[in-house]
């Protein structure tokens, strides 16, 4: 089928453009609006789940979790740890969602627990993210009491969350992690016998505490500078040395098919649990078919966007 570049290029900036709007309005009423708190679900969850955050994803993460609360099911608690960034009001509008979510800073949270190996990483690096560095070093320090479910704040939980229970409990105490599409990693530091299944850490599941062993041998024992990817390679290591099992990646998605699209092709359907909206997709988070629209479950503002979205 042949399609006219024109109109693709027309769908594609039209979708940024509405979606900049969108996000730029809640942003903007975040201040302004008071959240009120998901009661909780009949679901219980037997988990915690977890993010590290920056100020700039404090929309994102205030729809993801509202999203993740609604459909999925009450967790066992809510641990935001903020990378350093979060003010007064960002931790408030957050614990203002359910008062399972508590707040913590990167630097209380992590405190005396960073291998030397990464301590020269969280220095400024123009090879690797900051964000990345304390990412790959908080989940190197989740509390081991805890069976933790990670979710990066641009991941959007649709109705199939409510399998989430189900899919956890089956999986047992294995952990496991979403998929990726291409190789995002350190080619310097993995075998090509070694890059599948593809890791992507948007969304893992961490019942019991990693083997970090290989992936930090790996990084003493090549010697290379950071790399990009490289909180990404680590964490691929240490799910293959704990025989960590890939999620369904027709449920919980990573994809780009729908890139050049104006419509969501995931949002709205029956089967899929979640989509990570990676950085060519990220507008799309904005623009999915539904946000949670119970206001029982979810903050004024979002019901507001979810009404204007139907319309």
């Amino acid at each position: 089928m042949n399609v006219n570049p024109f109109t693709v290029r027309w769908s594609y900036q039209a979708a940024r453009w509405l979606a900049c709007i969108r996000r730029s309005r809640f942003e903007a009423r975040m201040k302004e609006h008071a959240f009120r708190p998901l009661y909780p679900s009949d679901r219980r969850l037997e988990c915690s789940v977890t993010s590290i955050l920056g100020r700039s994803n404090v929309p994102e993460m205030l729809v993801c979790l509202s999203s993740f609360l609604a459909r999925a099911g009450t967790p066992e608690r809510v641990l935001i740890v903020s990378d350093g960034s979060l003010t007064r009001e960002d931790a408030k509008a957050l614990r203002a969602l359910s008062p399972r979510v508590c707040v913590e800073d990167f630097a209380d949270q992590v405190r005396g627990r960073v291998p030397e190996l990464l301590q020269g990483y969280l220095k400024p690096n123009p090879f690797i993210p900051e964000a990345y560095v304390k990412k790959l070093v908080f989940l190197l320090n989740l509390p081991p009491s805890d069976r933790w479910f990670f979710t990066d704040p641009d991941v959007l939980y649709f109705q199939g969350a409510s399998s989430l229970g189900k899919d956890l409990a089956r999986l047992g105490g294995q952990p496991a992690f979403m998929q990726d599409i291409v190789f995002s990693g350190d080619a310097r530091q993995l075998d090509l016998s070694e890059r599948v299944p593809l890791v992507n850490t948007g969304v893992l599941y961490i019942p019991r505490p990693l083997d970090w062993s290989e992936a930090l041998a790996r990084l003493a024992e090549r010697g290379m500078p950071p790399a990009f990817f490289a909180e990404q390679t680590a964490v691929h290591l240490a799910m293959r040395s704990s025989r960590g099992k890939a999620l369904c990646r027709n449920r919980y998605v990573l994809s780009l098919k729908d890139q050049w699209l104006f419509k969501d092709s995931f949002a709205g359907r029956a089967g899929p649990v979640c989509r990570h909206y990676v950085s060519t997709v990220r507008h799309k988070f904005w623009l999915a078919a539904r946000y949670p629209s119970n206001a029982a479950h979810c903050p004024a503002e979002l019901v507001d966007l979810a009404e204007r979205q139907t319309q």
